[in-house]
């Protein structure tokens, strides 16, 4: 079951002290058993797998694999703010989201309205991307490309508590 509303200032949930738990610990190490954090919350076995499984059918936790793209081929990684025509909104989102090496779009406020963040495995393959996509893609505006030189924090938990 996916969220009702997966936006930032969208619905929220109260987790208890166990859901918490639950969640720092999965962030600590996704494969850990249900009796280990069990252990380690001070609860039954059967009470975290009761809150693991509502975490995710609430779609408030998803379990994925996390792939470093660098370390497969996947070297040049950019954010692009994009500028586009109110009534083309929709119609760029739904092109983007299937675009296999974009990995990130947010509607924003600023100087652009849409920010997205793409891999390539080259510049080649960036710049392609750049003029024949979005250049051509019917509603874009304008467009601004920054290439990200070295990430120096890249973390993949949030931590709730």
């Amino acid at each position: 079951m996916a969220p009702k509303d997966n936006g930032v200032l969208g619905l929220s949930v109260e987790l208890d002290r166990t859901e918490a738990g639950v969640l720092r610990l999965l962030q600590e190490d996704g494969r850990m058993s249900f009796v280990e954090m069990a252990e380690r919350l001070g609860v039954a076995e059967a009470t975290v797998r009761r809150k693991y499984n509502r975490l995710v059918s609430e779609g408030i936790v998803r379990v994925a694999a996390i792939t470093d793209a660098g370390a497969v081929g996947y070297r040049t990684a950019v954010f692009i703010g994009l500028k586009v025509r109110p009534s083309a909104m929709a119609d760029v989102v739904r092109h983007l989201e299937n675009h296999r090496n974009v990995r990130y779009i947010a509607a924003t406020t600023g100087p652009y309205d849409l920010i997205i963040e793409a891999i390539f495995r080259d510049n080649d393959e960036m710049t392609q991307f750049v003029m024949q996509e979005l250049g051509t893609l019917d509603g874009i505006l304008d467009s601004n490309t920054s290439m990200l030189l070295r990430i120096f924090k890249q973390p993949h938990e949030w931590r709730y508590v």
